[in-house]
C-alpha cells in the first residue's frame, strides 16, 4: 500500500484512523483497505486535519500480502523465493507528511520493525513443515520450501530495513514470538536465507541456471496503474520494478505495448 510516497499517497486514506468508522473495520483477509477504495474516502486536507494512521490496520494488511505472495508462489510450484523489503521504500519514506509522529526516526523503526515481524510470522507458518509441535489450526505445509531475502545497505533507509529484518529474524529464531513453539522457530534457518547486499535478479539468474523447469519465483514490487511504472526515466535508480524492466528486454517490450506506449506524439523539431 502506497501510504507515503508523497502527501497525496494514495492509499493513505483508506488507513487513516479517523476516515473509517470502527464499524467498517475488519480483519477478515477477504475484505482488506484495497477491496475499500472502491469507495475512497476523501482525505482533509490543511495541518490542522491531519490524519493518523491505523498502524495496527495498516500492518495486518501487510502481513495478508506478505502470505499471499508465499501461497501463490506455492501454488506455482516455486521451490526458490526471492523476496525484498516489499512497500518499504519510496511508500513509506514521506509518510511523516500525512501522520507527522513518523518524523519521529524511532517510531519509524517501529513500522518497519513490525513490518518484518509479519513477514516472519508468515515464513514460519506457511514454510516450515508440520510437526508434533505445531498446533492443528494451522494446517498443511502451503509456502515454498526456501525462502532469500534480499537485504541492501547503500542508505540510511535500506539500513533501517535491513536491520528491522535481521532483528526479526532473531527473534523468531529465538522463540521470543510466544504464538509460535520454539522448536519450530528454530527450524527458520533451515527455511530463510538471508541475502545481504545481494542483488535480486541477479540471485534469480544464479538459482535458475541449469535447472530444467522454473522453480525460482521473484517477487516485484510493481505498480498498479502503470506496468514498470517510469521505466524508461532516469529516476527510481534502485526501485525493483523499474530495475526489472530496464535489464529485460522481454519485459520492456510488453510495458511498452500494454501502457499504449507506441501512440503518435508530437515532439518538436530537434
Amino acid at each position: 500500500p502506497n501510504i507515503g510516497e508523497t502527501e497525496e499517497a494514495p492509499d493513505f486514506a483508506a488507513y487513516a484512523a479517523n476516515l473509517l468508522p470502527s464499524t467498517s473495520r475488519t480483519t477478515s483477509a477477504s475484505l482488506t483497505a484495497f477491496a475499500r477504495r472502491a469507495k475512497p474516502a476523501a482525505k482533509p486536507s490543511g495541518p490542522s486535519q491531519r490524519c493518523s494512521l491505523d498502524e495496527d490496520f495498516y500492518v495486518a494488511d501487510m502481513g495478508r500480502l506478505w502470505r499471499t505472495a508465499l501461497v501463490s508462489m506455492a501454488n506455482l510450484g516455486i521451490e526458490q523465493a526471492i523476496f525484498f523489503p516489499f512497500g518499504m521504500g519510496a511508500f513509506l519514506r514521506h509518510l511523516a507528511k500525512n501522520d507527522e509522529k513518523y518524523g519521529n526516526a524511532e517510531v519509524m523503526r517501529r513500522l518497519r520493525q513490525r513490518i518484518a515481524d509479519e513477514f516472519m510470522r508468515a515464513v514460519v507458518d506457511l514454510c516450515i513443515p508440520n510437526s508434533e509441535e505445531r498446533r492443528p489450526s494451522k494446517g498443511a505445509l502451503r509456502g515454498p520450501p526456501s525462502v532469500h531475502l534480499c537485504l541492501v545497505c547503500m542508505n540510511e533507509e535500506s539500513i533501517d530495513n535491513h536491520n528491522a529484518f535481521v532483528e526479526a529474524a532473531a527473534h523468531m529464531a529465538k522463540g521470543s514470538d510466544d504464538s509460535v513453539p520454539l522448536a519450530v522457530c528454530q527450524r527458520l534457518a533451515r527455511v530463510l536465507h538471508i541475502r545481504k547486499n545481494m542483488d535480486c535478479l541477479q540471485l534469480a539468474h544464479e538459482l535458475s541456471a541449469g535447472a530444467s523447469t522454473m522453480k525460482v519465483g521473484l517477487l516485484n514490487g510493481a505498480n498498479r496503474e502503470l506496468i514498470g511504472n517510469h521505466w524508461f526515466e532516469d529516476g527510481a535508480r534502485f526501485a525493483i520494478d523499474e530495475n526489472l524492466h530496464r535489464r529485460s528486454a522481454s519485459l520492456a517490450r510488453a510495458a511498452l505495448l500494454l501502457n499504449m506506449g507506441t501512440a503518435a506524439r508530437h515532439r518538436r523539431p530537434t
